[in-house]
């Protein structure tokens, strides 16, 4: 049974519960012997885990035993997972890092509804949506709770350093959720669809919430990139220098769409590419050897155009926010209509 009322009443954090008699900070020597299963991040690719258990994988297929000590040594060098029932121990530099507690451990938390959450521990620092889970963020107590969104239910608790920060977004990120929607077959004149709760619905004010937030006007205007009318070309120097063989033979002759038409193009090839990228995506498993060697020449062919892509990406992110600025998602929130939903777990349920 795990004693939450000191961290309840604030006379403690996440690194003074303990929990099966080990606490944040703790050695890795604290751990029982008894009922763990060990899982270090070892540097063998030859490995596999059944039942709980680690094994070897040799040359010819068999499954081998790993020793526990070899384990434990694994644990120590590299870090890993320390499986104890409904509990999961993070080990980095032979330390206890993070204590993960999920199941009936949790009954005795006065979390009946989320709402209990921030009534118990006052406001999150920052809100995480993920995997359909809502987590609340405490870094200054080490401590995030995670909320089941659909099941509406405690989720888990996690002791320790909390590695989460809140998300800022920049024309890398732009970029990104504008090939995502390219690639995802929203529709090419950008109607916005009908039904608020899909995912492509989702997808579209996530855009359009960064356009406006970046100043980049409508879908059909970034596209075309009329929101660089006008602008100084000498305030784009990476597109400066991509244009000096123009400039060199034609100076003084800079025309007011170049910089619309530049990113227009470039933008129309790197979405064509982006199709491209993703083609091997819909596998997940072949057994065909025809299918399986030409997904792996297609796969190194595709980091080699991802390599080739740097320039491209460069350019457009240039041409997007020269300045560099970044908003946070609260601001997107908040000011831009960015929607509070966790868009990867919405997909996954409308497969």
């Amino acid at each position: 049974m795990i004693d939450w009322q000191p961290l309840l009443e604030g006379r403690t954090d996440g690194r003074g519960i303990a929990v099966g008699g080990v606490r944040v900070g703790d050695s890795l020597d604290a751990l029982p012997r008894e009922n763990t299963q060990l899982h270090p991040q070892s540097p063998s690719e030859q490995r596999g885990s059944k039942d709980g258990e680690v094994f070897d994988i040799t040359e010819d297929e068999r499954w081998v035993p790993v020793p526990r000590d070899v384990l434990l040594a694994e644990l120590r060098q590299y870090g890993g997972l320390v499986y104890a029932g409904q509990v999961t121990y993070v080990v980095a530099d032979g330390e206890i890092r993070q204590i993960w507690v999920r199941g009936t451990v949790l009954s005795h938390l006065p979390f009946a509804t989320e709402a209990d959450i921030e009534r118990w521990l006052g406001p999150a620092s920052g809100i995480e949506r993920t995997h359909g889970w809502i987590i609340r963020h405490y870094p200054e107590r080490h401590l995030s709770v995670a909320w089941h969104d659909k099941e509406n239910r405690l989720q888990h608790v996690a002791l320790g350093p909390v590695d989460w920060v809140p998300p800022t977004f920049g024309a890398k990120e732009v970029l990104r959720e504008w090939l995502a929607a390219g690639y995802s077959g929203l529709d090419p004149g950008w109607k916005e669809p009908e039904d608020r709760a899909s995912s492509q619905w989702v997808q579209h004010a996530r855009v359009t919430a960064l356009l406006r937030a970046f100043a980049l006007g409508s879908p059909e205007d970034f596209a075309e990139g009329r929101f660089l009318e006008e602008k100084p070309l000498s305030a784009y120097p990476r597109a400066t220098e991509a244009l000096g063989w123009y400039l060199k033979e034609s100076p003084g002759r800079d025309r007011p769409d170049t910089l619309s038409r530049l990113f227009s193009w470039l933008l129309t090839y790197r979405l064509k590419a982006e199709h491209l990228l993703r083609l091997n995506s819909g596998w997940l498993s072949a057994s065909s050897p025809g299918i399986v060697t030409a997904l792996r020449v297609t796969g190194r062919a595709n980091t080699g155009v991802e390599a080739a892509l740097a320039e491209v990406n460069a350019l457009i992110e240039e041409l997007i926010a020269p300045e560099g600025k970044r908003v946070t998602e609260r601001e997107l929130i908040e000011r831009w209509g960015w929607p509070e939903v966790d868009l990867d777990q919405l997909r996954f349920e409308e497969l």
